[in-house]
């Protein structure tokens, strides 16, 4: 175990998700960090049975590989996690997001810092103010999610298949020189961090935002209502396999949503949003994983962090078919807090967005829920999208 001469901190970890097991892991190298994790009374037995939990990290050569150990203390109680600690980490989707601010609001501490792996669609400081977190609360958010990683047994083994070497991060608040020290120290993997000037550079995420929905609708653009099913055999890796019209859609998307940012920076010339880049361009974070940087097409063919990553599909019952599964993260948090977000700022800057809306209006009637009506964001479940009722003025003030 490491000796670290660092502050002594205890972190509290919002979830049981895949970057819970691995910050549990790279804690146990340091001596100065207690572990906490707020998971699930269906989670509680799977992470109190295991030892430790176990992280492999792979790379693009053998000597990137190693592994690390650690343990935490875990509750079903928020009380028991949050009270006291220094660190608040949000370790899943980002739909529950709101859901865990609520939960986290009465036993946080005044100087606590809080925020989440990946921040996509969701402006925590904003968030905070409207919810009366005290104004000492410090926010952070990753611009990406800095692992390509999968559980191999809950509660005790994950593996990272791929690790970025930088990160956009934005960090808001009285304690903000201290968040990229303390992460430094805690992610055992060698990572950059680029700090943005706002947090909505963060917030206009075009990674999966953009990426998940424009790929399932390359694959399940066939869709026609409820019972339609596929071969399983036909269904294409989702990565490895990108075709062109998925990639050509993803360009359109990436055109529409640098627009919107080159908009609002021109409307407000105070506010740098340079940190939010086309797709190809963030694809330079997986440096040697990518084997042919040529084009979005090539990247997402030849990247290893990628490799044998399958498609989500829901069972039928019926051998050999699968359906499209509307209720898999890449509609749930994609579509409401990621394509709906951009498409809400660009109603606040005026930029049409044809693309965005085609996969808007697609998947909202895979999910059954109701976005875009007529062209306009007034369907009956806007109040999904995490930034509703913000004024740009709102999401540019940190």
């Amino acid at each position: 175990m490491a000796n670290s001469s660092r502050k002594k901190r205890t972190i509290a970890l919002c979830g049981g998700g895949s970057s819970a097991h691995i910050l549990i892991a790279m804690a146990g190298r340091l001596e100065n960090i207690e572990v906490r994790a707020w998971v699930m009374d269906s989670e509680l037995e799977a992470f109190r049975q295991a030892d430790e939990v176990l992280c492999e990290v792979s790379g693009p050569n053998e000597s990137d590989a190693f592994e690390c150990r650690g343990t935490a203390t875990y509750a079903s109680d928020p009380a028991e996690v949050i009270r006291g600690a220094d660190v608040v980490i949000f370790c899943g989707p980002i739909s529950i997001y709101p859901t865990w601010m609520k939960g986290i609001g009465p036993h946080l501490g005044e100087d606590t810092i809080v925020g989440g792996l990946f921040l996509q669609g969701i402006h925590l400081p904003a968030m905070g103010k409207k919810l009366g977190f005290p104004d000492s609360i410090t926010y952070f958010g990753f611009g990406l999610y800095p692992f390509a990683s999968r559980i191999v047994t809950f509660g005790s083994h994950v593996k990272i298949l791929g690790a970025k070497t930088f990160v956009n991060i934005c960090v808001a608040g009285p304690s903000a020189q201290e968040v990229i020290p303390f992460f430094e120290e805690l992610i055992a993997t060698p990572l950059e961090f680029r700090r943005q000037s706002h947090f909505l550079a963060c917030v206009m995420n075009t990674t999966n935002a953009l990426t998940h929905p424009a790929r399932m609708h390359g694959i399940f653009k066939d869709w026609d209502g409820p019972g339609t099913t596929w071969d399983e055999s036909d269904i294409p890796l989702f990565y490895e396999d990108m075709d062109a019209y998925s990639a050509t859609s993803l360009e359109r998307l990436n055109a529409e949503a640098l627009q919107i940012r080159d908009v609002i920076m021109d409307k407000h010339p105070q506010v740098d949003l340079s940190g939010v880049r086309s797709r190809l361009e963030i694809f330079k974070s997986y440096g040697d994983n990518i084997g042919d940087p040529t084009s979005l097409l090539t990247c997402y063919r030849t990247n290893l962090a990628y490799k044998g990553i399958t498609t989500p599909v829901e069972k039928t019952g019926v051998a050999g078919k699968v359906k499209c599964p509307a209720g898999h993260r890449y509609f749930q948090d994609d579509i409401p807090f990621g394509l709906c977000v951009f498409r809400y700022l660009a109603d606040r800057v005026d930029v049409e967005t044809p693309e965005m809306d085609r996969l808007i209006e697609w998947g909202q009637r895979i999910m059954q829920k109701e976005y875009l009506i007529d062209g306009k964001l007034r369907g009956k479940d806007v109040t999904d999208i995490p930034i509703w009722g913000y004024t740009l003025q709102d999401l540019i003030a940190h």
